[in-house]
């Protein structure tokens, strides 16, 4: 079973089947990647930041964990961690 969530609602499925736009591949973290993307945190500190109203919500709850779309998270430590964000690709 997998909890799926967006901005507005979640919903409970048995399987997700995600397409990315044309053109562009689907990009997800899950929290080892975060803590990567953050400066190589703990996951204990992952969980807290995950934790937050502002951090994004997760794309989908597995068994393993959560996953979070990358450009979600990416955009959100350009907000939030600015330090720490990368430049744009072709810049």
């Amino acid at each position: 079973m997998l909890s799926v969530y967006t901005r507005t609602h979640s919903t409970t499925v048995n399987s997700v089947r995600a397409m990315p736009p044309k053109g562009r591949e689907l990009r997800l973290m899950g929290p080892a990647e975060i803590g990567k993307r953050l400066g190589g945190i703990g996951r204990t500190r992952v969980y807290q930041i995950t934790q937050r109203r502002n951090f994004p919500l997760p794309i989908a709850e597995l068994e393993m964990g959560n996953v979070w779309l990358a450009e979600d998270v990416e955009a959100w430590i350009r907000e939030h961690r600015p330090e720490l964000a990368e430049e744009p690709e072709g810049e």
